[in-house]
């Protein structure tokens, strides 16, 4: 064998590592973004729940189960509760944070202010057109992930009896 010959090997050995550790490097870089992306979707679900159990927000969630309970047609003490859906919703819709997390955080919750307030918010709508639409999207996606993993069966609003419970439950919140 000439010294071309073996030349010509080497670079061929050389090119072939060199695609093998450029395929190499861009799986690990992929690899990390996606995790990077996950802990950052988990970190955001994580503070929302910090939020929505901290002692000021269950303040809140009393007092608009207690207004509701005595006077049903008037939902306006849950518009805060509302609006950190919103919030959610928004980012449930960019991707900014996996459903799945959402759903499992939150669905309950989610599911009964949206029984609660979906006349309210379709009202409010005469007049302020997108009034809590990720909100309802955050209800109708989580809503379409547990029919199709937990209960297909999942109606889109509580029952009024379900309804009373979850108020109850909202109303009697221990704020710590």
């Amino acid at each position: 064998m000439d010294a071309t010959v073996i030349g010509g090997y080497a670079t061929a050995v050389g090119v072939i590592i060199s695609v093998f550790t450029l395929a190499s490097s861009v799986f690990t870089l992929a690899y990390q973004s996606r995790k990077a992306r996950f802990n950052t979707s988990v970190q955001l679900v994580l503070e929302f729940d910090k939020r929505f159990n901290s002692p000021s927000f269950e303040v809140k969630r009393q007092q608009a189960a207690t207004a509701i309970l005595a006077k049903p047609t008037d939902v306006s003490w849950a518009e805060p509760i509302f609006d950190l859906f919103e919030m959610i919703g928004y980012l449930v819709k960019k991707e900014a944070t996996a459903d799945e997390l959402a759903l499992i955080t939150f669905y309950y919750w989610v599911h009964g202010y949206w029984t609660i307030g979906k006349i309210h918010i379709q009202q409010k709508r005469g007049y302020e057109k997108d009034v809590w639409g990720n909100f309802e999207y955050l209800h109708n996606r989580l809503l379409e992930i547990q029919r199709k993993t937990a209960n297909r069966f999942e109606r889109e609003i509580m029952s009024e009896a379900d309804k009373n419970i979850f108020l109850n439950e909202e109303k009697d919140l221990s704020p710590s």
